[in-house]
């Protein structure tokens, strides 16, 4: 393969740090929507118990208001592993690249920094997805929660 020239390394390295920030992004949205989900999770759930004489409902609508009881905690669980603390991989660490580069030539220290970068992006992809899985997760969960708790309502 020839030796890319210094302009091309610097452009794949600015696509590949814009890459970087763009995850960085989606998972501050991710952050946002998982609380927003929350916070209309709790609403749903406890709002209607304020107003409820549990002893008046008949069985099937307490096993419907149990069921969205175990949707919530459900989703709580989704919640809590979607919003968790994850490691994420935000090089290049300048510390390192500074200990083990700073006599090389720019274009092998672009080149060592490039690949390291093109390793987190594809590392942080796979902890996106699986954060985005678990809060779909929690999604379909308020659904569930939300049709469960209005059944039992409307059929006591």
């Amino acid at each position: 393969m020839p030796e890319p020239d210094e302009r091309t390394l610097d452009f794949i390295y600015q696509e590949a740090r814009a890459k970087v920030d763009q995850q960085i992004r989606q998972i501050d949205a991710l952050d946002t929507k998982a609380y927003a989900l929350l916070a209309a999770a709790s609403v749903i759930a406890f709002a209607p118990a304020l107003r409820l004489e549990l002893s008046k409902l008949p069985w099937y609508s307490l096993g419907l208001l149990a069921f969205a009881g175990l949707c919530y905690l459900d989703l709580l669980w989704s919640l809590r592993s979607a919003i968790r603390p994850r490691e994420y991989n935000f090089p290049p660490d300048p510390g390192v690249l500074a200990k083990h580069y700073l006599g090389d030539a720019p274009a092998e220290v672009k080149r060592v920094a490039l690949d390291t970068i093109i390793d987190a992006v594809k590392y942080n992809k796979d902890q996106i997805n699986d954060k985005a899985d678990l809060a779909g997760r929690a999604l379909g969960l308020l659904v569930i929660e939300s049709l469960s708790l209005t059944l039992g309502l409307l059929l006591g």
